[in-house]
């Protein structure tokens, strides 16, 4: 790869090289409008080699042929079930098991944190429901009672 440009946006992440695929150079464009938030600053990519780092000229050009691995940061630590935001995959995308793995632990504890703020959410919007349903009912009776009133004094 050479003339790379990257660049991590608050929602997406755009990779840009010329490459060989076979013998052939190659215009390699990633673009991925990712399903949160991240924070680009903390955000971070990598080439690697596969195997041992093979150089090949072509045309008085260098390339390098190798892999790409990004690291991105999100804004908020949650579980995306899916990294883009239309939900699909892009071939060649792959999870990384070890890290999964090492986190697994806390995820489960994140998840549980998660669940539990939902259930409380869910008795905050009742309670409030049911205030705001007291408060149309008070407004209705004063509304009756101002008519009333108002009848009378005719």
């Amino acid at each position: 790869m050479k003339n790379e440009k990257v660049e991590f946006t608050e929602n997406g992440f755009y990779f840009s090289a010329f490459g060989m695929q076979g013998q052939q150079p190659m215009h390699f464009v990633l673009n991925l409008t990712l399903h949160g938030a991240i924070i680009p600053e903390q955000s971070t990519w990598n080439l690697e080699s596969v195997g041992k780092l093979q150089r090949i000229w072509l045309q008085n050009n260098e390339f390098f042929k190798g892999r790409l691995f990004v690291n991105i940061t999100k804004a908020e630590p949650q579980v995306w079930v899916f990294l883009l935001k239309n939900n699909e995959r892009s071939p060649g995308m792959r999870l990384w098991w070890e890290m999964k793995e090492n986190y697994k632990d806390a995820m489960k504890e994140y998840e549980k944190l998660v669940e539990k703020y939902e259930e409380e959410e869910a008795e905050v919007r009742e309670v409030f429901r049911g205030v705001v349903e007291t408060l149309n009912r008070i407004r209705e009776r004063e509304r009756r009672r101002s008519k009333k009133k108002l009848l009378l004094l005719m």
